[in-house]
């Protein structure tokens, strides 16, 4: 598969009604996510990742600010073996998909950071 051109960040705004926020980006699975309410993470269990989107158990309150970004692991599970038949495309293919992820998240953290020196400068 390849890795298609995605941000890999988003955010909502809580109305008190919605508890479905879609990701727009791929996501292996809830490991993989960085999940704040007003820049705290919720408590283990309050979210879960369901079909490409993040469901609350209970809807945020009104103007509470949800940003989702997703956080790949810098690591490689894949042990290629030359007996086993292991190095098949397959495989590789999902082992480069996570460097362009990986990319993908650095390039959005920079851009936050950039944000915020920016902010801080006009203050």
């Amino acid at each position: 598969m390849a890795v298609s051109e995605q941000t890999p960040y988003k955010e909502y705004a809580g109305n008190g009604v919605t508890t479905s926020f879609v990701l727009d980006f791929d996501c292996e699975n809830k490991d993989h996510l960085i999940v704040t309410k007003d820049g705290i993470e919720p408590p283990i269990g309050e979210w879960s990742l369901i079909s490409g989107a993040v469901v609350f158990g209970t809807a945020p309150s009104n103007d509470v600010m949800i940003a989702i970004q997703r956080n790949t692991p810098l690591s490689r599970n894949t042990d290629y073996q030359s007996y086993s038949n292991s190095f098949r495309p397959p495989a590789v293919n999902k082992d480069f998909d996570w460097v362009w992820l990986k990319l993908q998240e650095l390039g959005v953290s920079d851009w936050i950071l950039g944000n915020r020196i920016d902010a801080l400068k006009a203050y």
